[in-house]
């Protein structure tokens, strides 16, 4: 992973220069920052960090390489940004008693957070993107982009629901992708 890192700095992709390089460093234990892996990794272990937190990161590089300006990745990291993050807060508030019957570690309210709030997010970016002259943004109707983003943060949703948390940040967003084809 830390290669493909490396790769995308030195091929100069957009957003390769960022937080997941850090996060690389930190996970090999080639950068310490004690702080980062409090904070990143679940239980203090700095290699905890080369799973969720830098497949996160990756997939930001990657999509801003490959869906730059296109609605569906927009779609895609919106799922992942606020969906994703809406389902775990949801599911540890509201979650303890309403398990879904095909993931008993996942919930209803989260998995309803999630399509709410990915729906929502992404509606509003799409939205404040269309509306900027000149940027090169895909413009299309507000009633496709709805129902883009119904499907695509229903499938999301869904594939969340039955992902292994170390890979999700990976499986969500291309989930959302594979849905707006």
């Amino acid at each position: 992973m830390a290669a493909i890192l490396i790769i995308g700095i030195l091929m100069g992709f957009p957003g390769a220069n960022c937080d997941a390089v850090k996060f690389a460093l930190i996970g090999l234990g080639l950068l310490e920052d004690k702080d980062t892996v409090e904070t990143l990794s679940r239980g203090g272990d700095r290699r905890d960090i080369l799973r969720g937190p830098l497949f996160y990161g990756v997939v930001f590089v990657l999509s801003t390489y490959f869906y730059f300006k296109e609605v569906r990745g927009v779609i895609g990291l919106m799922c992942l940004c606020f969906g994703d993050g809406s389902a775990e807060i949801f599911g540890r508030m509201y979650g303890e008693k309403r398990k879904l019957p095909w993931s008993r570690l996942k919930s209803w309210p989260g998995l309803i957070a999630f399509m709410i709030a990915s729906s929502v997010c992404s509606l509003a970016m799409i939205g404040m993107l269309n509306s900027l002259d000149e940027s090169g943004f895909e413009v299309i109707p507000f009633s496709e982009a709805a129902m883009r983003v119904a499907v695509s943060s229903v499938c999301a949703a869904v594939v969340e629901s039955v992902s292994q948390s170390d890979i999700d940040n990976i499986t969500v967003f291309v989930a959302a992708i594979i849905a707006d084809i």
